[in-house]
């Protein structure tokens, strides 16, 4: 089963149109939420230039371009998981436009229990490679890291914009 989850409209459609038959047979989940450290209703950053379009909590300083703004639902990963009655996760990819750290904080429970591999977006803010890595290894689950591609931020200067970490 593959639980997806998302804010931006134009992608929910997309995800229901791609993944109609899956989401009738029960193997794939769409939850029209964000996923932060609790449940909550917050205001998001909708921006739709060509080099963005994206929804984000933050504002992105990549834009010149005025966000539209909306009121969005946010929920944790660990409640998900639970009103699923998911007896097991395998897998958390994650990319949400700088609240990672948010979201793992909400996905802790999840992490200790089943120990999922996770794809963990550090492109977003600078601080991301050094603190998404320490939050992980706070709650106490052995991991390795491991790097992906990295890009250039600026002289003298990289960083991985994708870690993965797997259960030891």
């Amino acid at each position: 089963m593959v639980v997806a989850f998302d804010i931006d409209p134009r992608n929910l459609q997309s995800l229901r149109d791609t993944f109609a038959a899956e989401i009738a047979a029960g193997a794939v989940v769409i939850v029209p939420k964000g996923v932060w450290e609790r449940e909550a209703v917050l205001e998001a950053k909708i921006y739709q230039n060509s080099n963005l379009n994206t929804v984000t909590m933050a504002s992105r300083v990549e834009s010149s371009e005025p966000p539209q703004t909306a009121r969005v639902p946010l929920t944790t990963i660990d409640r998900v998981v639970k009103d699923l009655r998911l007896p097991r996760v395998d897998y958390i990819k994650m990319d949400v436009e700088g609240s990672e750290a948010a979201a793992l904080r909400g996905a802790r429970s999840t992490i200790i229990t089943f120990r999922p591999r996770l794809s963990i977006a550090t492109e977003n803010e600078p601080e991301d490679i050094e603190k998404l890595p320490a939050l992980i290894r706070s709650f106490g689950v052995n991991y390795s890291q491991e790097n992906g591609f990295c890009r250039k931020i600026r002289r003298f200067a990289i960083r991985p914009e994708v870690v993965v970490f797997s259960p030891l």
